[in-house]
């Protein structure tokens, strides 16, 4: 499917890198930061060395999935080859981009990538590929998708996803600016409010 959205919704998320949660700020902290000074000691500014690494950010998206506000919008069961309830996380080492590959069930993250609102739009994608609900007859043998097969990679489930993972993460003050950052550049998203899904809660 045509993914027409993508440069919008990337413009989009800019007003993002301004948000960060309290998790966040502890668990993707950076390993080594070197200020700048002037020869007179006055101080300029600062580099980042060494930005979180991958086994940080894996459990910071485990520390996610783990809410409850999670597993009641989203139930998700993760391959027996994978640890824990989030996806692998690899170092996109080669890569310009950080990616979502459902193939590995990888989310790959170069050293730029490493931040807050690049995860949970990674994180997004993921939701929107592999989410389950339980079907309208009751049973819980054979689970259903939660979004269609054929979205579009960032279209209008997958702006809908991000925004929920924002207000629910990084709070109403991000959630609010992104939402105005989606209207200002018309980012199309699906209104309907992310089911609540009480049976997904206890499966999960």
């Amino acid at each position: 499917m045509n993914d027409n959205q993508r440069s919008k919704v990337y413009a989009a998320e800019g007003v993002l890198s301004k948000h960060k949660s309290k998790l966040g700020e502890k668990m993707l902290k950076p390993q080594r930061i070197r200020e700048i000074k002037k020869p007179d000691g006055e101080y300029v500014g600062y580099v980042i060395e060494q930005p979180a690494t991958t086994k940080q950010c894996k459990a910071y998206m485990e520390k996610v999935v783990s809410y409850e506000w999670f597993t009641a919008r989203w139930h998700i069961s993760t391959p027996s080859c994978v640890e824990g309830n989030a996806p692998i996380v690899g170092d996109g080492r080669g890569r310009r981009r950080a990616c979502w590959q459902a193939s590995s069930y990888e989310i790959k993250l170069p050293h730029w990538a490493r931040t807050e609102a690049v995860i949970l739009h990674e994180m997004a994608h993921w939701i929107v590929d592999v989410a389950k609900v339980p079907p309208r007859d009751g049973s819980v043998r054979f689970w259903e998708t939660q979004y269609p097969a054929n979205h579009a990679a960032h279209g209008v489930e997958f702006a809908a996803v991000l925004l929920e993972l924002v207000r629910l993460q990084l709070g109403a003050d991000a959630a609010k600016a992104l939402k105005a950052s989606y209207k200002a550049r018309r980012v199309k998203r699906d209104k309907q409010p992310q089911p609540i899904h009480r049976k997904a809660q206890q499966v999960a």
